[in-house]
């Protein structure tokens, strides 16, 4: 019984891998394949079929059918078994990180990984942060690397990311989508690193470039929540000439009210506030930040960081097709 089990696993790995590469992103495949999946008993049968689609990974992620097979596998192997989809993905990451179904099944991987994956993602995550921060989908990914993080209290993670950001601050702050990136890992990245952002946005041409950007505005308004204050006294001294042109727009008044915050924790000597990293308690399940709300953003959570104008939600698989 094993032998024509295997055989028929075996057949499906040739059909697989040969003339229908495509056979698991079809309408009728996916089902076939997942069902296959579902049926196998035997480490030689799930090692067959794995091999059979493991050069279709960066397909198999990006695709609506594809995706739900790839979930079928992390659902239905055990993690030793699901190595080829880490390999292939990290190998892939910007493409399919920068995918609307593929960012999803990134994520995905990275909720059920062991801790020797999960670290492989967060690498692969952090050697491709330039390239995944500033895409409407690929934000996601790194989004989601820092809450990890977070949760794994590995504030290393999060300091090489901001650390790697840091040489195009101002870009990044400026962007759409990483500016969500810049403001989750100055959150989190421990005081030495917020130290270094925070200087580096008190040089005079990158904050004006950032305090007057409709999205850079809310990471200075983080900065001056969560600097430690020697770098804070640097970053109020170097706004005060801009308040009069902030005062003009909306977010520039959210800003002047930040910075009298700050001014009024300077003269105190007072910590970061609540919320921030560097406040006690913080990684040990403390207040969440206290950062000012985007207009339109969706809460935060592993598959919906903060967004401005976007969201990562798996597309459903279409309903059987009729034969």
């Amino acid at each position: 019984m094993l032998d024509e089990r295997s055989s028929w696993a075996n057949d499906w790995s040739i059909l697989l891998d040969r003339e229908h590469r495509q056979q698991a992103t079809t309408s009728h495949g996916t089902f076939t394949v997942q069902k296959l999946i579902e049926s196998l008993r035997h480490a030689e049968e799930r090692d067959i079929v794995c091999r059979g689609l493991a050069s279709n990974v960066p397909l198999l992620m990006t695709d609506t059918n594809g995706s739900h097979v790839v979930l079928k596998l992390l659902q239905c192997l055990a993690p030793q078994e699901t190595q080829f989809l880490y390999d292939g993905m990290c190998r892939s990451l910007v493409a399919i990180g920068c995918d609307r179904q593929g960012c999803c099944i990134v994520q995905k991987c990275a909720e059920v990984a062991n801790p020797e994956q999960l670290m492989q993602v967060q690498q692969a995550v952090l050697a491709n942060v330039l390239q995944l921060a500033p895409d409407p989908f690929g934000n996601y990914v790194v989004a989601n690397m820092l809450d990890h993080c977070k949760r794994l209290q590995q504030r290393r993670g999060v300091d090489e990311c901001m650390l790697a950001m840091l040489p195009k601050l101002g870009q990044l702050s400026t962007n759409k989508f990483s500016s969500n990136v810049v403001e989750k890992a100055l959150k989190n990245c421990s005081e030495h690193v917020a130290a270094l952002v925070v200087a580096q946005l008190a040089v005079e041409a990158v904050l004006h470039e950032v305090a007057f950007n409709q999205y850079g505005n809310y990471v200075v308004q983080t900065a001056l929540l969560v600097s430690p204050v020697p770098q804070l006294a640097a970053l109020v001294q170097h706004l005060q000439p801009l308040l009069p042109q902030l005062r003009q727009v909306n977010y520039g008044r959210k800003i002047e009210a930040k910075a009298e915050m700050a001014a009024r924790r300077l003269q105190n000597g007072g910590p970061p506030l609540a919320g921030s990293p560097h406040s006690q308690g913080y990684y040990a399940g403390g207040a969440s930040s206290q950062s000012p709300a985007k207009s339109g953003s969706a809460q935060s959570s592993p598959y919906h960081p903060l967004s401005r104008g976007h969201t990562c939600t798996l597309l459903p698989m279409p309903p059987m097709p009729l034969s």
